[in-house]
């Protein structure tokens, strides 16, 4: 994103050079969020008060055709607004498209003072798509991005002022699915040739149309949220991500605060048996560092361990070692699921 429009380019793993970019989006303010269908052909941006969806990027495979002043420029740019059911004159912060069904999409909006924060749609791809709130029980304060969750899409996550907050969502009960034809025409460039009675050879360029149609099955809330703060606390989170693609972290979801750095959490990692067997303790480390905090810095008579445990064990060895590496202090503590608390 950058002032006043969104930019892409197909060159980002190219090297050999600095790669082609056009302007897909022309937008009133800087863009602060941008998600994707999987497949690519749309995306959803939040720019200044407003979300925007730019269709057929699929087919933006040169300036010509992808850049908003291009000769064949094939892209749709729609603007959604209080016509949709969203808000007025809040600050758009955050989308996300469901990577299984891309007319599952949730929007978040900021400031303080409103009554709505939070909007959800299961007919973004629509023509004119419907949002409705799903603010339900969430506490009015700014939300500034948003999760669908790969493993369940009726549970969304969000990052707010006051942390993680969690829901499952009733998809049933918003706007009815429709199916949605989109047509319009590709316009390419065919060279013609041509060769006179004097043997001379001439040849033009000529716009040819191929009509392209899109079909899509497009299939007032009042949702109970909850927080997720173990290991995190109530601090402002501003941007939260899902590992949706095959890999060994596929379901993993990171999140980054404002003050705290970043946070990860492995719950949708699918294992199996052998796996958790042979990265217990891996895992186990990651965590215990992750909810660590150690105090008073320097210490003098007493230090103080705080950390955040998602298990219950028992005689777990705590080693305190200086830069040399020689061990200073060696105990053996149980540990509660939830916070505890060391004394050495």
């Amino acid at each position: 994103g950058a002032a006043n429009g969104t930019w892409m380019t197909r060159d980002a793993l190219d090297l050999s050079g600095e790669g082609e970019w056009m302007q897909i989006a022309n937008t009133s303010w800087s863009t602060r969020d941008i998600d994707w269908s999987v497949d690519g052909n749309y995306c959803f941006i939040a720019s200044g008060t407003s979300i925007y969806r730019v269709s057929r990027l699929r087919y933006a495979d040169d300036k010509a055709h992808g850049h908003i002043d291009g000769s064949y420029y094939v892209l749709d740019q729609i603007s959604l607004g209080t016509a949709h059911g969203l808000p007025s004159g809040q600050a758009a912060t955050g989308v996300y498209v469901d990577k299984k069904d891309a007319n599952r999409v949730v929007v978040t909006f900021g400031n303080y003072g409103n009554t709505n924060y939070v909007f959800a749609s299961s007919n973004a791809l629509a023509t004119s798509p419907n949002f409705i709130s799903i603010q339900g029980d969430l506490p009015q304060m700014p939300v500034y991005d948003a999760l669908i969750n790969i493993a369940d899409s009726s549970q969304i996550f969000l990052a707010t002022e006051y942390g993680v907050w969690s829901t499952s969502l009733s998809y049933a009960n918003l706007p009815t699915a429709l199916t949605q034809t989109d047509n319009f025409d590709y316009i390419q460039e065919r060279i013609t040739y041509d060769i006179d009675s004097n043997a001379v050879l001439t040849w033009d360029t000529i716009p040819t149309s191929q009509t392209v149609s899109i079909t899509q099955n497009l299939p007032a809330q009042n949702p109970t949220w909850a927080p997720e703060d173990i290991g995190l606390g109530n601090v402002p989170t501003f941007a939260i991500r899902q590992q949706y693609y095959s890999g060994d972290n596929y379901g993993q979801i990171y999140i980054a605060t404002h003050g705290r750095g970043m946070y990860k959490s492995g719950s949708f990692v699918p294992r199996n048996n052998e796996d958790i067997d042979e990265e217990i303790d891996e895992v186990l480390g990651e965590e215990i560092v992750a909810y660590m905090h150690v105090y008073p810095n320097p210490v003098s008579n007493q230090l103080t361990i705080d950390f955040v445990s998602e298990y219950d064990l028992a005689n777990v060895n705590v080693n305190i070692y200086d830069l040399t590496g020689k061990a200073l202090i060696q105990a053996q503590v149980d540990l509660a699921i939830g916070s505890n608390q060391i004394l050495m």
